[in-house]
């Protein structure tokens, strides 16, 4: 093949593979398919409205001047389904979230009980799936030979750059609702962005 022809070959397979990328799916955690097009806007699902009506009747209000109910819960939904490439070319979620509920007195200690509560929770998830995925390719690497000090190593790495980064967590939903006691009970979801591990 000529070196022109090659480039042409190449071209049309960009051009099929950045069309291709024009639609990108998102499938709820209830199965069903949303799509979202260049210039249309993400919906809500049917179970996320459903969601947002029962939250409102059990009293859950959004803390004023933040983005409203259905905003959250619509970049919560979005963060469950966004999909990544890893670096071994498969599909991956982008976003590893968890959601914490605390009560207490007045609504800053609930509130930051239940930021923390989820930070760890996060950092929890995000140790386990790091040390995990870092020995799992240190195996593949250098097969039975890996000493265990080595393992110990990159597994002491991947926990320091989730200790190092989990700061970095996005609240994604933040509601609140006063009890019949006074008490104020929080509700906090954190999302972290897979794609900022650096390793």
């Amino acid at each position: 093949m000529s070196m022109m022809k090659k480039f042409i070959v190449l071209l049309l397979l960009v051009t099929s593979a950045a069309n291709s990328f024009a639609m990108v799916s998102f499938e709820s955690s209830s199965g069903q398919g949303v799509a979202l097009f260049q210039n249309q806007e993400p919906q809500l699902s049917k179970d996320s409205k459903k969601m947002i009506k029962r939250l409102k009747k059990e009293g859950w209000l959004v803390i004023a001047g933040e983005k409203s109910m259905e905003q959250q819960i619509l970049q919560s939904q979005l963060c469950d389904v966004e999909q990544m490439v890893d670096k071994d070319g498969s599909s991956t979620n982008r976003y590893v979230c968890h959601t914490s509920v605390q009560t207490a007195g007045t609504f800053n200690t609930a509130y930051a009980a239940a930021r923390t509560n989820a930070l760890v929770e996060l950092a929890s998830i995000l140790k386990t799936d790091l040390v995990a995925a870092v020995e799992s390719q240190l195996s593949n690497e250098q097969g039975s030979d890996m000493s265990a000090t080595t393992k110990s190593k990159f597994s002491q790495q991947a926990r320091s750059v989730v200790d190092a980064t989990i700061k970095s967590a996005i609240p994604v939903l933040v509601i609140y609702r006063k009890l019949p006691n006074n008490f104020f009970e929080v509700q906090v979801r954190l999302a972290y962005d897979m794609k900022k591990i650096k390793l």
